[in-house]
């Protein structure tokens, strides 16, 4: 310690084991401080994939996370999709060229 004080105790604490403190008088020189392992609920996690991802030249939409109650078909849900338009004839079109590798889950 920095200050002139000598410390009383060492604390050996890690991730996914339980933390221990020994007195400083009780510790030799040499001696092994054993950590046992502690498992650690965690509440919750959430992992979020984007809505929209792509790789080369496809693109990967989540369809759920578009959809809403009042949609109707899969055309009410792709009209919300950037850069998707659905034609009349049910062509999918990608900005201005007609896209071949789209997907949609």
């Amino acid at each position: 310690m920095g200050d002139g004080k000598r410390a009383e105790s060492i604390l050996s604490s890690y991730v996914g084991y339980a933390r221990d403190t020994v007195s400083v008088k009780d510790f030799r020189q040499g001696q092994t401080i054993v950590m046992h392992e502690k498992s650690v609920m965690i509440k919750e996690t959430k992992i979020r994939a984007p809505r929209v991802s792509q790789r080369g030249d496809t693109l990967t939409y989540l369809v759920n996370s578009f959809r809403q109650k009042q949609d109707r078909t899969i055309t009410d849900v792709i009209k919300k999709m950037p850069g998707l338009q659905v034609g009349e004839d049910g062509t999918l079109t990608y900005t201005i060229k007609k896209s071949h590798k789209t997907a949609i889950y």
